[in-house]
């Protein structure tokens, strides 16, 4: 158990690091580009792979399919909308090299936003899908992006 709590916070000190922040109300379109720095070297005991949470929401997104010899991209997206309407803002994905063909973005505990993919939209190498963010809050997607 010690050592999958340590192998579990390291994992999580990593992946903070890799935060991407907007407000909705300022972008119509937010471009990530996945570099080096997103891959994910070591996926503990599969967890990833597995895609288990202790926490779902209904707006979660998840598209596609896991492969063998694929390289997985892991970011963390903050969304801000201060208003009192309901703002929807387009996120793209861009890899270097490959084409995607797994998505999921993920709500952490406390955060509603709703993600929408757009038809055909796996199989390329620059991906997008829309993202609903309720007023007045600040929504947290975990992306986890999956490429051959």
């Amino acid at each position: 158990m010690p050592r999958y709590t340590l192998v579990a916070l390291g994992a999580f000190v990593l992946l903070t690091g890799l935060v991407e922040a907007f407000d909705v109300t300022k972008t119509k379109t937010e471009n990530i580009f996945l570099t080096e720095e997103d891959v994910v070297k070591d996926e503990p005991a599969g967890s990833l792979r597995a895609n288990v949470r202790e926490y779902r929401f209904i707006g979660d997104l998840v598209i596609g399919d896991r492969l063998a010899d694929e390289t997985v991209f892991r970011r963390s997206v903050d969304i801000a909308n201060p208003t009192n309407q309901v703002y929807s803002t387009t996120i793209s994905l861009n890899v270097e090299r490959g084409k995607i063909h797994f998505l999921s973005a993920t709500n952490e505990r406390n955060s509603y936003a709703v993600g929408c993919d757009e038809p055909y939209s796996l199989g390329h190498s620059k991906i997008s899908f829309n993202v609903r963010v309720p007023p007045s809050s600040k929504s947290q997607l975990w992306l986890l992006v999956a490429a051959h």
